[in-house]
């Protein structure tokens, strides 16, 4: 649940973006990045595990 609080760096960067006219670092942009990557892995890494028709018998 954590990864998905950061969440909130990305916002940050395009508000700036959006309201000062701040241009986010390669490094933020990077950062991002790497963070919405590693929510994502984290959510399907803990998807539930779809039955086979075996395994409900």
């Amino acid at each position: 649940m954590a990864p998905f609080f950061y969440f909130q760096i990305v916002f940050a960067c395009l508000q700036g973006y959006w309201w000062f006219d701040e241009v986010p670092t390669h490094e933020s942009l990077f950062g991002g990045v790497l963070i919405v990557l590693a929510g994502a892995l984290l959510m399907l890494q803990r998807a539930p595990a779809k039955s086979t028709a075996t395994e409900q018998i």
